[in-house]
C-alpha cells in the first residue's frame, strides 16, 4: 500500500512519533497500511522487553549457543512481516502477540532437527567440535574459521540476495568448484568467479558494520536499509522500491541510518 505522503516526502534522523497519530491505536494502523517507519517503530519500543523474555526461555546453556539478542530480532523481523494479521488496538495486546510469536520461535529454535541444531549442522565441524570452513586464500575466511565468528557469517550471508548468498554457499562452505556452479546456473566460471570476489569485498566491509549494527541495537527500518546499501549493494532506486518511498525520501533514509549508527558508536 502507499506510503502517508509525510513519509514519502522526509524521513527525520531519529524520529519517534511518526504521522498525525501519535496513540498505539493510530501507529498500529499505520503500520498495518504498510508506514514502515511506525512499524519500525512500534517494534523497537519492545526490543529490549523482547531480548530479557528471549534470555528467560534460552537459559545460561541455550544463551551460550544463540545470543538472546539474536531470537529477539527473528520475533521482531517475523512480526515485521505479519503485522497485517495483528488485528488488536491495544499495546497489551500487542505484546502477547510477540510473546506468542517469540514463543514459537523458539519452539522452533530447540526442537530435535530444529533451527539450533541445523545451525549448527550447517556448518562443517572438525574432531573437537570447531568451525571448518573452506580457505581460498581470502583472508576473511581465515578470520571467520573460528566458533566466535560463525554467527556473524551467518547472519551476514542471510543479509545478501540471494543470488549471491547460494554462490558464496556452495563455493566456500560446500566446496562445489566454479565450473560445476556455472554449468547449473547456465553461465559462465569467469562470471561466478568474478561474482564471488564482489560479494566476499561487501562482506569483508560489512561484517564489521554488521557487528556494529548489533551492538547498536538498531531499530529494524534503520538495519534493514542500511544492510541494503553496504551488503547488497543496492541502489537507492531499488531501496525507494522496497520500502516504497520516493528517490528523495529513500536517500534520507540511508543517511539517516548512518548518522544514527555514527551517533551511537555501534554502542547501547
Amino acid at each position: 500500500m502507499t506510503q502517508p505522503a509525510s513519509v514519502e516526502r522526509t524521513i527525520p534522523a531519529d524520529s519517534t512519533s511518526e504521522g498525525p497519530a501519535s496513540s498505539f491505536a493510530g501507529r498500529i494502523e499505520q503500520a498495518r497500511d504498510g508506514n514502515k517507519v511506525a512499524a519500525g517503530q512500534l517494534l523497537d519500543e519492545n526490543r529490549s522487553w523482547l531480548r530479557r523474555k528471549a534470555a528467560r526461555l534460552l537459559g545460561d546453556r541455550r544463551a551460550a549457543q544463540v545470543d538472546p539478542s539474536d531470537l529477539a530480532q527473528d520475533c521482531l523481523a517475523a512480526a515485521a512481516e505479519n503485522l497485517p494479521a495483528f488485528r488488536g488496538s491495544r499495546g497489551a495486546a500487542f505484546r502477547a502477540w510477540l510473546a506468542t510469536i517469540l514463543t514459537n520461535k523458539f519452539r522452533a529454535l530447540v526442537r530435535p532437527g530444529g533451527t539450533l541444531a541445523k545451525a549448527v549442522q550447517s556448518l562443517p565441524q572438525d574432531s573437537m567440535g570447531q568451525l571448518v570452513l573452506a580457505d581460498d586464500g581470502s583472508s576473511v575466511f581465515t578470520r571467520l574459521a573460528r566458533n566466535d565468528a560463525a554467527a556473524l557469517l551467518r547472519a551476514g550471508l542471510a543479509e545478501l540476495d540471494e543470488a549471491d548468498r547460494t554462490l558464496i554457499v556452495a563455493h566456500f562452505v560446500q566446496g562445489s568448484d566454479y565450473a560445476a556452479l556455472a554449468v547449473e546456473r547456465q553461465t559462465t566460471a569467469a562470471n561466478l568467479r568474478q561474482q564471488a570476489h564482489r560479494t566476499l569485498a561487501r562482506l569483508r566491509a560489512g561484517l564489521p558494520l554488521l557487528a556494529a549494527i548489533e551492538r547498536s541495537q538498531m531499530p529494524p527500518h534503520y538495519r534493514g536499509v542500511l544492510c541494503a546499501a553496504r551488503l547488497r549493494n543496492w541502489s537507492i532506486a531499488q531501496i525507494a522500491t522496497a520500502w516504497n518511498l520516493t528517490p528523495r525520501a529513500a536517500r534520507a533514509l540511508v543517511q539517516s541510518s548512518e548518522d544514527w549508527l555514527q551517533r551511537t558508536g555501534g554502542r547501547r
